[in-house]
């Protein structure tokens, strides 16, 4: 059973201020697992900070034969919120460690933490305190790793499935909370407003209306947090970044794809890593829906636009993104759209990173000759790649040689297996490359909006 789930079910039966075990750890960590996993040599590399060592609880499952609802291993509310505040805002300055390290390191505490939050049945309004600098971690994290694995790892570093889930699941908690204050004490603001700590030292918040925001636009398409908007307050239907958010999930749902990108400059560093995951899809469907406007065998679109209508940094990354789906490319940087040209088998985000490996292996495989050459410009149309120079360089990349003439030999023997996709031009905001504490403090409503 899901951590949500087991909460509404307290939840219903009236059930978290009666018969609740409370935790007595005043600790980041047990004292008892500290022995263990110091024992067992099981400390982790960002628990030891220096010459000291700073554990924190692990995640454990519970089996059979133990018992998870001790006193002494649970830790109270003032100290899962100290905890958070640890992870969120010093683990995550760590520079020695690759970020995959410091996501993985930090979803087990987490999911520790809201271990201890089911076993002692926390109140609603301290689970809300906790699960939000949660979501913003999820959200924030997501956006990065998914964007790193589109430039140069492998998937197996990174699950965007379980982040998801988790994610879903840390946003329902919160939202169902929420529901159950408004209903005893028909309302909020006040317990919020004493949430809102000044926050020019990092210091973490509750923001309901960020919340609120992210929950429609991480399930954009999805019709029940459209229907949750409309039975909100109406003061806080009013919020700024609230608001823009729903017009956001409109216009997706009616196809609106300029709207829905014009819209998306207005947003916040967090909710922009939201919405970013949903990119790729837009860009095909817009694409897609170019194809059917404008499909003329003279007529031509330049590329410009086609920047404009879909949030693209430029009239090369546009003309790529039309060669990726199969459309025909000018010189003078216009595309034709042709609706039987028009790629539908082609996953949005096989972005060009991991497109290519495969790619060159299999022109390798097709094209392997000591004679033999493939000039760039055809590598360059096959892949997608916006120029021959960036063809040439990828195949470089993999250990094949080029020539002068700007074309490729491909040799099976010398194609690199062990090399990992070379880092391609993926375009990130500005708005996003601020500090990632920063991000997880900031409130809707102080000006980082627009």
């Amino acid at each position: 059973m899901a951590y949500f789930d087991f909460f509404r079910n307290n939840i219903e039966n009236k059930r978290w201020d009666t018969d609740c075990i409370r935790g007595s750890c005043y600790e980041m960590c047990p004292q008892a697992e500290k022995k263990l996993r110091e024992k067992e040599k099981l400390v982790h590399v960002l628990e030891v900070v220096g010459s000291t060592r700073q554990l924190v609880k692990s995640y454990s499952r519970s089996a059979a034969d133990s018992n998870i609802a001790i006193p002494g291993h649970l830790r109270p509310f003032p100290v899962l919120k100290e905890t958070i505040h640890y992870l969120l805002l010093r683990v995550t300055k760590r520079t020695d460690v690759t970020v995959s390290c410091i996501y993985d390191f930090i979803n087990d505490r987490l999911r520790a933490i809201r271990q201890d939050m089911t076993v002692q049945r926390l109140a609603p309004d301290e689970c809300m305190q906790l699960l939000e600098p949660m979501i913003r971690f999820y959200v924030y994290f997501g956006f990065r790793q998914v964007h790193k694995i589109l430039c140069t790892s492998p998937l197996s570093e990174f699950d965007p499935v379980l982040n998801r889930k988790y994610l879903l699941e840390c946003m329902k908690w919160f939202l169902s909370c929420c529901n159950d204050m408004m209903t005893r004490d028909n309302e909020l603001t006040e317990l919020i407003s004493n949430w809102t700590i000044n926050n020019a030292d990092h210091r973490l918040i509750c923001d309901r209306v960020l919340v609120e925001s992210l929950y429609l636009l991480c399930n954009l398409g999805d019709m029940h947090p459209l229907y949750r908007y409309l039975s909100l307050r109406p003061d806080m239907k009013r919020a700024p970044l609230l608001r823009l958010a729903y017009k956001m999930a409109i216009a997706n749902l009616h196809g609106n794809f300029v709207k829905l990108c014009r819209l998306s400059e207005k947003l916040c560093p967090l909710t922009y890593c939201a919405f970013y995951l949903h990119l790729p899809t837009i860009q095909r469907r817009g694409v897609s829906v170019l194809c059917q406007a404008y499909s003329s065998r003279q007529g031509r679109v330049p590329a410009s636009a086609i920047a404009r209508w879909l949030a693209l940094r430029s009239d090369e990354c546009a003309a790529s993104l039309c060669r990726h789906y199969g459309l025909t490319t000018h010189p003078d940087h216009s595309v034709q759209f042709m609706k039987a040209d028009f790629k539908t088998d082609v996953h949005p985000t096989e972005l060009r990173a991991t497109a290519s490996i495969r790619g060159v292996s299999v022109l390798c495989q097709a094209y392997s000759s000591r004679q033999g050459r493939v000039p760039a410009s055809a590598i360059a149309r096959w892949l997608a790649l916006r120029s021959d120079a960036c063809a040439a360089s990828i195949c470089q990349h993999y250990g094949l040689t080029t020539h002068p003439d700007d074309s490729v030999q491909f040799m099976k023997a010398d194609f690199k297996t062990d090399v990992h996709p070379m880092k391609q031009d993926v375009y990130v905001p500005d708005k996003i490359k601020i500090p990632i504490q920063d991000i997880l403090t900031y409130r809707s409503d102080d000006g980082m909006i627009y």
